[in-house]
């Protein structure tokens, strides 16, 4: 079955193969390890179970999920975009993200989406600014994911982590083996 919309002719397909499209774009952007579940998992605050089935290819997910997906996949957007018939969009919004993004941050593009007063903002570098935004969502993070997204040293991250502390935006709550940052 196909529609016609302003001379363009759009083929639908099947739920198979959308979930093997959702599948590929998922493994290129954060390939084929073991945590790479819990990672989309963790940047999207879905079901870990969920994205397991999507990740796997067993089945779709619903808009909400989708859109969380492609939040989180640059290859997945692309793809959304391709099979709405916009694939010329779809090159041009990625030459522009991945451009800007590898002109401020190196490989990795990140979302810094934060509530704060203006003179705490100012004093915040980005890397603290994207930790402390996660933290207000809810998020479980560390150091390490700091220096794994900001390509820093773990020292760097820690030194990070500490001056929010300082701040008295952050504590650390819980068992040192199992706690976790909050905020204040």
């Amino acid at each position: 079955m196909s529609f016609t919309n302003n001379d363009q002719v759009f083929h639908t397909i099947s739920q198979q193969e959308l979930a093997e499209i959702i599948a590929y774009a998922l493994r290129k952007d954060h390939g084929y390890h073991g945590s790479s579940v819990k990672q989309i998992a963790c940047m999207t605050g879905l079901n870990p179970r969920a994205v397991r089935n999507w990740y796997e290819a067993r089945n779709i997910p619903s808009l909400l999920g989708l859109l969380r997906l492609a939040q989180c996949s640059p290859t997945l957007m692309k793809s959304i975009l391709e099979l709405s018939g916009y694939a010329d969009i779809s090159a041009h919004i990625k030459f522009n993200a991945v451009s800007n993004a590898k002109n401020i941050y190196g490989d990795n593009s990140v979302t810094v989406n934060v509530t704060l007063g203006r003179n705490i903002f100012l004093k915040l570098n980005p890397r603290q600014l994207w930790f402390y935004g996660r933290l207000q969502k809810g998020l479980s993070l560390k150091a390490e994911d700091i220096a794994g997204i900001w390509d820093v040293s773990i020292r760097t991250a820690k030194r990070d982590i500490a001056e929010l502390g300082d701040l008295g935006l952050i504590k650390f709550s819980g068992a040192s083996k199992n706690g976790r940052y909050v905020p204040v």
